[in-house]
């Protein structure tokens, strides 16, 4: 069976945690003594830099317990398709020191916002900043399929990772199955529908028929269906539940009643700058510290 600190190969051969913290600093220690070892950040966050700091101020990290390897930390590029290549690049590098971790192991477009063009302007940006070494991986988020393929006129890189909301109540099954094709990793937002879905009687049936909480047996759906879901809580007993979802599985009459929930419920928005008719064009509303 997995556990929490289990990681998958990406496409480009580097590998990614099945499961990440949707990072709040002061949950930092909290989440690595439960195992967590990926933590997601964003520019439009403002939280590069305490989750650096957090992390590198971390016991177990100061004595050489937790290694800098076994560390995978995620941001995210701002919406800023109107600015030139070389000064998101310049952004970039801003975010490695910010974060202070020598590089950062995954960096994704934050949004399809804007035009094509635009679009274009913030992966090359990506590509080159990981010619450079400054980052490890490349990716986007919230991409559909359209937004996917634009990528292939103009750049020989392909995103790896496209972190998007999917729930049992929203599956994007077009869009899984698009990735899956293409050998793009889904890292999945709002993995728990933000505590919209806890009343749900079959979610409710499953979990009362597994011995676990609502919240565990939406984390063990995501997990079992091949996602990696991107979770955090505010409250500590919250976290320690979220982490405690390796150690059972969801039997396939079960995963059925969850897929069965399927009905395009989603809790982010949709982008209303995005000019395209491109479903999932939502946004995530940059809101961390919600479920």
């Amino acid at each position: 069976m997995v556990a929490i600190t289990d990681r998958r190969i990406l496409a480009d051969g580097k590998d990614t945690p099945i499961f990440v913290f949707g990072s709040r600093a002061e949950s930092i220690p909290q989440a690595l003594s439960l195992g967590w070892r990926g933590f997601d950040t964003a520019q439009e966050y403002g939280n590069e830099q305490a989750i650096g700091q957090a992390i590198r101020d971390t016991p177990a990290y100061k004595d050489g317990s937790i290694t800098r390897p076994e560390i995978y930390v995620t941001s995210k590029l701002a919406g800023q398709s109107f600015r030139p290549q070389e000064n998101l690049v310049e952004s970039i590098k801003e975010s490695v020191d910010k974060i202070g971790l020598e590089y950062i192991d995954l960096f994704i477009i934050h949004k399809p916002y804007g035009t094509p063009e635009g679009r274009k302007t913030q992966w090359l940006a990506l590509v080159e900043a990981k010619k450079q070494g400054l980052v490890k991986s490349i990716g986007v988020s919230s991409f559909g399929p359209k937004h996917l393929e634009e990528i292939r006129n103009y750049s020989d890189e392909f995103p790896v990772v496209n972190q998007v909301e999917i729930t049992c109540f929203n599956q994007e099954p077009a869009l899984q199955a698009y990735c899956k094709k293409n050998n793009i990793a889904i890292q999945t937002y709002s993995p728990l529908a933000r505590n919209e879905k806890s009343e749900d009687p079959t979610l409710n049936e499953v979990a009362k028929a597994v011995g676990r909480t609502w919240n565990q047996v939406m984390l063990r759906w995501s997990i079992q269906t091949g996602l990696y879901p991107v979770c955090a809580s505010r409250r500590s007993q919250s976290n320690i539940e979220n982490s405690q979802v390796f150690d059972f599985e969801l039997s396939e009459d079960q995963m059925e009643k969850l897929n069965s929930l399927e009905s395009g419920f989603r809790v982010c928005p949709e982008n209303p700058l995005d000019q395209d008719d491109q479903p999932p064009y939502h946004w995530d509303g940059v809101k961390v510290t919600l479920l």
